[in-house]
C-alpha cells in the first residue's frame, strides 16, 4: 500500500498540493476528492481488518483519516520538509526514505512494546 501511495505522490504531487490547499480552503471539489481518498483508505484498512492483521482496538476511521492527512500535509508542506532533508523530497532516495518511515509508522509505531 505504501509503495502505491509513494508512486501516486511522486507522479501527482502538483495536483495533490492543489487538492490539499483546496481542502484547507473548504473548496467543494477538493473536499469531494478528500472524501474519495478517505473512502479508498478506509477500504484498505477494512480489508486488512477482515484478514485479522490489525489490533482489535484499532480505530479504522481515524486510521483512514491519518493516512490521507499525513500524505496531503507532506505534499502541502514540501518546502518546509525539504529544509530538513539532504535532497529534494521527490528525489528517489528521499521518496523511498519517506515510504519506509511511513510504512514503519503504520505497521509498528514508534514505541517499544516491552
Amino acid at each position: 500500500m505504501g509503495d502505491r501511495v509513494t508512486a501516486f505522490v511522486r507522479d501527482n504531487s502538483a495536483a495533490l498540493r492543489y487538492v490539499a490547499r483546496g481542502v484547507a480552503d473548504r473548496d467543494d471539489g477538493a473536499m469531494r476528492i478528500f472524501d474519495a481518498f478517505v473512502a479508498i483508505s478506509r477500504a484498505q484498512w477494512d480489508r486488512l481488518d477482515q484478514h485479522n492483521l490489525l489490533r482489535p482496538d484499532a480505530c479504522l476511521e481515524w486510521a483512514a483519516l491519518h493516512v490521507v492527512v499525513l500524505n496531503l500535509a507532506t505534499v502541502l508542506m514540501r518546502e518546509a520538509i525539504e529544509r530538513h532533508l539532504t535532497a529534494p523530497f521527490t528525489d528517489p532516495d528521499q521518496l523511498e526514505r519517506w515510504n519506509q518511515a511511513t510504512n514503519a509508522l503504520f505497521q509498528h509505531g514508534l514505541y517499544r512494546t516491552e
